[in-house]
């Protein structure tokens, strides 16, 4: 059978939220075994997860769960689906699932979030992952495929284990059988700022207008979107990551052509989570104040988000 040759993979999620729990699922589907954390970890072992997903519905039971991530269970390849927000102990937290032969694939939003885990596991393969989706979990145990969930994956550059080109593209392989569209690039940090031109314009402007959804952001504030996205290709550029000039075009027309969606960072506000306010914003200021330049848009967006409370 096809899918014996990706039995006994170890795969371990940390922080299966919806993106965690999706991905974690698709793997599952294809026969490779999973393992997650999550604070409903003891619900989601007794019920399992359903997943609702653009018409292929289906319930997702891991191979173990565990509230916590364990003291001693050194993994294969380690996922990091949570959240990126300042001062979070997840990258020390991980420590015990590390071995000599680990991968750690940073399935995450933001730009510059991997130095901290480079500096920790010096001798690891670091993967950094992008995930293009339109997700939520509404119950512990309900998750909600509206649309998209392309993967990118890339090495990121600044670790010292080298052999991670091949890690990638067999993931992109294996997700690729599990039914999700993936590609591996050369260059992650350009992709990052792909991604950071919708994220750094929608996430913060949906907390800042009134808790608006993406249909209702392009009705009222498309110019100021289009102002915030432009400061991100701005920066891209700097970066040495030249941008498609009609990238801004195509996001907002793609956006337009989606479900009235809310995003992340609004999901959060309205559940009472933290903002993923430095991973989107915080770090890409920080990059323009490394090379002298302004970026007067999200500059206010983080500022107006300091004062709302939003700190992380």
């Amino acid at each position: 059978m096809e899918n014996e040759k990706f039995m006994g993979l170890d795969t371990f999620f940390v922080g299966a939220g919806a993106i965690g729990s999706f991905y974690s699922s698709r793997l599952k589907k294809l026969g490779v075994s999973v393992g997650i954390q999550s604070s409903h970890a003891e619900t989601m072992s007794k019920n399992g997860i359903f997943v609702k997903s653009l018409g292929d519905d289906y319930l997702f039971v891991s191979d173990f769960s565990c509230k916590d991530i364990p003291k001693q269970s050194v993994s294969d390849i380690v996922f990091i689906t949570t959240k990126v927000l300042k001062g979070s102990s997840t990258p020390r937290d991980i420590k015990p699932l590390i071995g000599k032969n680990t991968v750690i694939v940073l399935l995450q939003n933001g730009i510059g979030i991997e130095n901290e885990y480079s500096e920790l596991y010096p001798n690891t393969t670091i993967i950094s992952g992008l995930a293009f989706i339109c997700v939520s979990r509404i119950s512990p145990t309900h998750i909600v495929h509206q649309s998209h969930g392309r993967l990118v994956f890339g090495v990121f550059q600044e670790s010292s284990a080298r052999s991670g080109a091949d890690i990638v593209n067999q993931l992109s392989k294996w997700f690729n059988a599990a039914g999700v569209t993936c590609k591996s690039t050369p260059s992650i940090l350009r992709e990052r700022f792909k991604k950071l031109v919708w994220n750094a314009a929608f996430n913060p402007l949906s907390v800042l207008n009134g808790d608006k959804n993406t249909a209702e952001l392009l009705n009222e504030s498309e110019g100021t979107l289009r102002a915030a996205m432009a400061e991100v290709c701005f920066l891209a550029k700097v970066y040495k990551c030249p941008l498609n000039s009609e990238l801004v075009d195509f996001m907002i027309d793609d956006t337009r052509k989606m479900p009235a969606y809310e995003t992340s960072m609004l999901l959060d506000k309205k559940n009472g989570r933290s903002l993923e306010v430095q991973a989107i914003l915080g770090n890409a200021l920080e990059m323009a104040s490394l090379k002298n330049i302004e970026l007067p848009v999200l500059k206010g967006f983080h500022e107006r988000l300091v004062l709302k409370g939003y700190t992380n």
